[in-house]
């Protein structure tokens, strides 16, 4: 068994591999590489996200301002296209 650092897709890539366990959004950023299929939903593949303004930010306003942008509703073909759901 040969031991790799680095992303599966990575490997897929170079041809250092055949098949890749990654979020699809890593997959489809590499050209050349296309998903074969999501995993069944009884494996659990889901993963769970949240996005939220720092108290620390530098500029508040900016970062509330883009994340409105992001997740208005027209934005949602763009999440999609990237493999994710809202």
């Amino acid at each position: 068994m040969t031991v790799t650092t680095g992303s599966g897709v990575s490997a897929l890539a170079k041809g250092d591999s055949n098949l890749a366990l990654q979020v699809i959004p890593e997959i489809t950023a590499i050209p050349g590489i296309e998903v074969a299929g999501r995993l069944p939903p009884e494996l659990g593949p889901h993963i769970d996200t949240e996005i939220a303004v720092s108290a620390r930010s530098a500029n508040p306003s900016n970062a509330a301002a883009f994340i409105r942008y992001i997740t208005r509703p027209e934005a949602a073909a763009t999440w999609k296209q990237f493999g994710l759901d809202r």
